[in-house]
């Protein structure tokens, strides 16, 4: 049904996160989503990605966080997403 693409960020350095991020959300299909596991919120691409129309969620994980980044349009994926951020 969807299909989840995953960059575990946690170890990289600025500003890897924010270009690889920036490259999996130009390539992202409407049904994919995209994971990225992190230290902390990545601010950069979650204030950038509003304005390349895509939403995000954040999911508290041990050591860090996983932001799902879906695009805005997709009330289905929300939907989904929403249940797995819970």
């Amino acid at each position: 049904m969807f299909r989840e693409v995953l960059l575990d960020a946690r170890e990289l350095e600025h500003p890897e996160p924010f270009e690889l991020g920036k490259k999996a959300l130009d390539n992202l299909q409407n049904s994919e989503y995209f994971v990225m596991r992190h230290r902390m919120i990545p601010k950069m691409l979650t204030n950038s990605c509003s304005k390349d129309g895509f939403a995000y969620m954040v999911k508290p994980i041990e050591n860090g966080v996983d932001v799902f980044f879906y695009k805005y349009d997709n009330e289905e994926l929300k939907a989904h997403l929403s249940s797995i951020c819970k």
